[in-house]
This record gives C-alpha cells, sequence and structure tokens, in this order.
C-alpha cells in the first residue's frame, strides 16, 4: 500500500511538471498538437519561424507521427488535403490542375489550386506522385501559373503548398525517381517530425489527451490511467507512432468498464504484440514484483535515451526530468553519460 501511495505521489508530480513545460512552451506549441520534449520544441519554432512567408514547406517524418497536423498548425484560409498514394496519375493531375473539355458533351473542371486561392494545398505522401506531376508542381512553385489539362491559358493562382513524406526521398534523388528540382524548391524550409520513440517523454501526456477526447465520445468516465499501466505504454516500441497510441487509447475506452485503466487492461490490449517483442519484452505484472519491473522500465528508458541524447542535460529534455535527477538514476543503474 504504501508502495502504491509511493507511486501515485510521483505521478502526481509527474503531471505538474508536465502542466509547467506545457505553460512554459504554450506561446509556441499549436493548439492542435500535443507534446512538449525538446524535438517537438524544434518542430514548433520551424512552424512559427516559416509562418512568416508562404514559400512550400516539406514536412518528414514516419507513418503516423502527425505530420498533417503540422501542415495544419498554421491555417491560412481554405486547407485542401490531396492523397498522392490515393489516386492514379492522371486523376491526381486533373484533381490538382483542373481540365479542359474536349468536345461539347464534356464539362471543364476547376482543379484544387483554383478552388484554393490565398489558402494550403497539403500534398500528403509526395512521393508517390509520378516524374510529371511532380514536375508540373514545381512548374507551378516557380512561377506560381499553371494550366489545365487540355487547357491553352496559363492561370494564377496564390497557393501555399506543403509538401510531406515517409520515404527515403534522398535515396530516391540517387536512383532518379524523385524530382530534384521539386525538391530544392520545398527542401529549404523542412521540418522534420520526430517517432514516437524519440519523444517517450511525451507518451502520457498525448495518452491523457486521447483519454479526454474518447471519453467525450463514447460518453465514458474514465478518470485515469495508473502509473503501472503508464509504464507499460512508455516502453512499448509504438512503430506506428501516435496514430498507434491512439487506436490503442480508443480500444482501451472502449473495453475499461473501472473508472481506472489499469496494467490487466493494457496486457489484454496489447495481446501478444507486447510480449513478442524482441525489443521490449513485458516484465512480470505480479503484485510481489512491481517495484522491480518499475525499476525495469525506468534503467530500459535511461539506456534508451543515453544512446540518443548522450549527455546529462539532453536526457533531462527529453525525458521530462531534471539534470541531477539524470545524474543520480545513471548512477544507480551504472550507467555512463558522454562527456
Amino acid at each position: 500500500r504504501i508502495y502504491f501511495r509511493h507511486e501515485e505521489r510521483n505521478r502526481l508530480l509527474d503531471e505538474n511538471r508536465r502542466l509547467k513545460l506545457e505553460l512554459s512552451a504554450g506561446l509556441m506549441r499549436p493548439k492542435n498538437i500535443v507534446g512538449n520534449c525538446g524535438a517537438m520544441q524544434k518542430v514548433y519554432s520551424c512552424i512559427a519561424k516559416y509562418s512568416s512567408n508562404q514559400n512550400p514547406i516539406f514536412i518528414r517524418g514516419e507513418a503516423g507521427t502527425g505530420k498533417e497536423l503540422a501542415a495544419r498548425a498554421d491555417p491560412a484560409g481554405i486547407f485542401r488535403v490531396v492523397n498522392c498514394a490515393a489516386l492514379p496519375d492522371y486523376a491526381l493531375i486533373s484533381e490538382i490542375f483542373g481540365y479542359e473539355k474536349q468536345s461539347p458533351t464534356k464539362f471543364s473542371k476547376r482543379g484544387l489550386f483554383e478552388d484554393s486561392q490565398s489558402g494550403t494545398v497539403f500534398f500528403d505522401e509526395v512521393a508517390e506522385m509520378s516524374l510529371p506531376a511532380q514536375r508540373m508542381l514545381s512548374d507551378y512553385i516557380r512561377t506560381g501559373t499553371f494550366r489545365r489539362i487540355n487547357g491553352k491559358t496559363d492561370i494564377t493562382a496564390r497557393v501555399r503548398v506543403i509538401c510531406a513524406s515517409s520515404a527515403d526521398i534522398e535515396k530516391m534523388l540517387s536512383d532518379g525517381t524523385f524530382d530534384r528540382a521539386l525538391y530544392e524548391q520545398i527542401a529549404p524550409q523542412s521540418i522534420h517530425i520526430p517517432a514516437l520513440r524519440d519523444r517517450k517523454s511525451d507518451i502520457l501526456l498525448l495518452a491523457e489527451h486521447f483519454l479526454e477526447k474518447y471519453n467525450a465520445i463514447y460518453k465514458k468516465n474514465i478518470k485515469r490511467i495508473s502509473s503501472p499501466a503508464g509504464n507499460m505504454l512508455i516502453i512499448y516500441p509504438w512503430k506506428n507512432n501516435v496514430r498507434e497510441l491512439e487506436n490503442m487509447v480508443e480500444r482501451l475506452i472502449v473495453t475499461t468498464q473501472s473508472p481506472v485503466i489499469g496494467p490487466k487492461a493494457v496486457s489484454r490490449a496489447f495481446g501478444s504484440s507486447f510480449s513478442a517483442s524482441e525489443d521490449t519484452p513485458l516484465p512480470s505484472l505480479a503484485p510481489q514484483s512491481l517495484p522491480q519491473a518499475v525499476e525495469e522500465m525506468e534503467e530500459r528508458m535511461l539506456r534508451e535515451a543515453l544512446q540518443s541524447y548522450h549527455t546529462t542535460r539532453r536526457i533531462g529534455e527529453a525525458l521530462g526530468i531534471d539534470q541531477s535527477t539524470v545524474s543520480k538514476k545513471l548512477k544507480k543503474y551504472g550507467l555512463t553519460p558522454h562527456r
């Protein structure tokens, strides 16, 4: 019982620290994005910096990291999304640029650029566009004008272009499968969205955000996620990033009947995916081994943070704890920071 009180006290302290971080970052963090870690602060800084002009933006990151959310963070008028992987080439080009009728029985069609004046068009997975389509997009960025398919008249449009991709663009450039001119136009204003495994200190903040969201949607009243359950969420590898975490919390909201989401509920929701993970084996959840399990989780997080961030200052920023606490915990587990 004493241990659980200690755990809840630590949880309240963690929540207090997160609230302070959120307040300190509030002036910079867009309202539609959740996260306070150092990597996300860099994202917010780029969003704020690039909002001062209308030049193209290139958002990169793994699938599920929230690239569209970043694109929507600084809306200017209409916001249209083009899923470049969902449409065949001709349909994609006509959707963007429109087309002119070729016979009396057919109609002309305006494209997204014409219908998004003074707005933004977001090209999701731009690397899925064919090279001819990429070159047409590049020509528009260069001149601010385009022609409809079969058209003979230049049309001027004032549209902010934001591209996003999870592909290895450098390899595609080397292979000749991505247009270099387009890359050189969009690359100067690049934003990298970190994978969830590189922003572990944001996992509980995100989980609580989704808890509130799906409580409202499903009219539930689940109060919180317990500390042991939260630790399980933190050490899970999240290969599909924030999207996977959101789906997990939604599943927990739907299936949990008690006011607190505990480790058993999380374990059931993970199913075999957690225990089968070679990278992150799940410690025993037996009550008598809970302190040991928490220590194993803590040590694993510190080892991962040490590999990624190297110094106590950067580790503290990533995990949301102060530098002196990092030093004490590294010493506790016999870990040595880089000098």
